[in-house]
């Protein structure tokens, strides 16, 4: 067994908190209270909503939480790659270039203390305009974090950028420059 197939049935049941008709009263609560375990300690979310992250190993269950309460920020529909991805193409949609590059840039320079902050602000920014998030990935890569090679945020850095520069017109002397080398 993959210490990350606790995974998939994990987002199964943030994905049944939030059906995509109005939440009855209580998922609604349920919803509330991860929102606001953000940057708590894990025994706060834990003691009402445990039988969320029954299935997560110990030792992964402080980023369950934190992903939880991300996913009640914004549980937007499904989307595919690293959060550097999501939020290049948030730059793309919004042209907030030096705003939204300042704080990728803090995004991934941050220690496993600074993340839930960070993660926060970056997830209602993706939320403001509905750029999809991938729970599946977001919740490995965090579990990735702390790793000497620091490949996570390599990984996020590449995409952020990639996806920036994949649509971005080439400057007058871009283009010069590639048809004299041509």
């Amino acid at each position: 067994m993959n210490d990350h197939d606790w995974i998939r049935p994990f987002i199964a049941k943030l994905r049944v908190l939030d059906p995509p008709d109005k939440p009855q009263d209580a998922k609604r609560a349920e919803l509330a209270h991860l929102r606001q375990g953000v940057g708590k300690p894990v025994v706060e979310t834990l003691g009402k909503l445990g039988w969320i992250f029954a299935e997560v190993a110990e030792w992964n269950v402080e980023t369950a939480v934190l992903v939880a309460g991300l996913f009640a920020i914004h549980s937007a529909p499904h989307g595919k790659g690293t959060l550097g991805k999501s939020l290049g193409q948030y730059k793309l949609q919004t042209g907030a270039d030096d705003s939204t590059d300042k704080r990728f840039a803090h995004l991934v320079d941050s220690s496993r203390e600074d993340l839930p902050e960070r993660l926060r602000h970056v997830v209602r920014l993706l939320k403001s305009k509905d750029v999809p998030i991938d729970w599946f990935r977001l919740t490995e890569d965090l579990l990735g974090w702390d790793r000497e090679s620091r490949s996570v945020q390599w990984n996020w850095s590449r995409d952020f950028w990639r996806s920036y520069a994949a649509t971005a017109e080439p400057t007058e002397t871009e283009t010069q420059t590639i048809a004299s080398t041509s």
